[in-house]
């Protein structure tokens, strides 16, 4: 009676994991069994079963068939078997799943883009303010990319565009560099392709004090020899002049005619090219003269220039001045005249004061 009653419990359960699992089930007719089992076995089956401290469920020792023993080897196969068989198949709720993209690691990479684009920011910004230093001192027409490079800079600033941040300074930085290559500072002086400059805009410190220089005078005499086998004779008025001696001829000027007339024909101290040593005033007040125009058709094949060209003003910083010669090498002095051009055109720089 107890093996049919086991039997009755294991096709019971055996029929609800089947009915979980969508299966179909075919109920067993007791008829089958070897033994008949008794209606009020299956009606009440828990009568027959008390649960323990622990939560295990086990039968009452009162209702077991005087016939066998509760603790015969076959009862305890059969109740192994229906523990397991009554385990939950099924788990009733999905496992855990682990974010792969833990929200630490989003920050940090946000907080690294951030800083990372912020950083481009500030080299493009600085970049900008030194490229802002040689727009003054540049002309535009000549150094176009570096203008073109300095308006899209400022553009992607203004308007917020870190996307294009590192294109915009890598065109920045080529353009820079090539004005880095050009123009070198040596002794607080400014040379432009090699050629010294001084102007308007390009000072010298008062501390630069060269004297006159050895390879202008002595092409300065050979031009003087052969404008003497031409008939016309050319003596120097003046060469080199220091800081100090600048600073007394320009404030007499100001004194006689005012600052804004004596800055047409007059360079304020540290801006006169005669402290370079590479410029001399000759004998040639009239432009009219044999003297001007011996020099205006033949200087530049010493290495000379007519520095302030008549009509040139804008270029130069100065009105014209066919006496005023500057040395640059006879391959210079050979291209400007072919050109038609001033130095500063040539160079590509202006020639202006800085206010105030």
């Amino acid at each position: 009676m107890n093996r049919f009653t086991n039997w009755i419990k294991i096709v019971s359960l055996a029929a609800l994991v089947f009915a979980l699992a969508g299966c179909s089930f075919r109920t067993i007719d007791p008829s089958e069994m070897t033994e008949a089992a008794p209606s009020e076995t299956v009606h009440e089956p828990a009568a027959s079963q008390q649960e323990t401290d622990d939560g295990k469920t086990e039968r009452d020792p009162s209702t077991v068939p005087p016939t066998e023993e509760a603790g015969s080897d076959t009862d305890t196969e059969t109740e192994t078997e229906t523990d397991e068989t009554t385990q939950e198949p099924f788990q009733t709720e999905p496992p855990p799943v682990t974010d792969p993209c833990p929200t630490e690691t989003i920050e940090t990479d946000d907080v690294s883009t951030e800083t990372s684009g912020l950083q481009a920011k500030e080299r493009l910004q600085a970049a900008l303010d030194a490229a802002h230093t040689y727009l003054p001192a540049i002309d535009s027409a000549a150094w176009h990319h570096l203008e073109d490079a300095v308006a899209a800079a400022e553009d992607a600033l203004a308007h917020g565009r870190s996307g294009s941040y590192e294109e915009v300074m890598a065109a920045l930085e080529s353009a820079m560099a090539e004005m880095d290559a050009r123009f070198v500072v040596k002794n607080g002086v400014t040379y432009v392709d090699g050629i010294l400059i001084i102007n308007k805009t390009y000072g010298a410190p008062k501390s630069f004090a060269p004297g006159n220089d050895k390879t202008a005078r002595a092409a300065l005499d050979r031009l003087i020899e052969a404008a003497t086998a031409d008939g016309v004779t050319m003596e120097i008025n003046n060469g080199y002049r220091s800081y100090s001696s600048q600073e007394k001829l320009y404030d007499y000027y100001v004194k006689r005619d005012g600052k804004a007339a004596a800055d047409t024909y007059s360079a304020r101290p540290g801006y006169s090219e005669h402290q370079s040593g590479l410029v001399y005033d000759m004998e040639a007040w009239d432009e009219t003269s044999p003297q001007a125009l011996w020099l205006d058709e033949h200087c530049w094949e010493y290495g000379f220039i007519i520095r302030y060209p008549k009509g040139k003003d804008d270029e130069t910083g100065y009105s014209y001045e066919a006496w005023h010669l500057r040395y640059v090498g006879v391959d210079v002095s050979l291209r400007l005249r072919e050109l038609g051009m001033t130095l500063e055109k040539y160079l590509g720089i202006t020639s202006r004061y800085e206010e105030g």
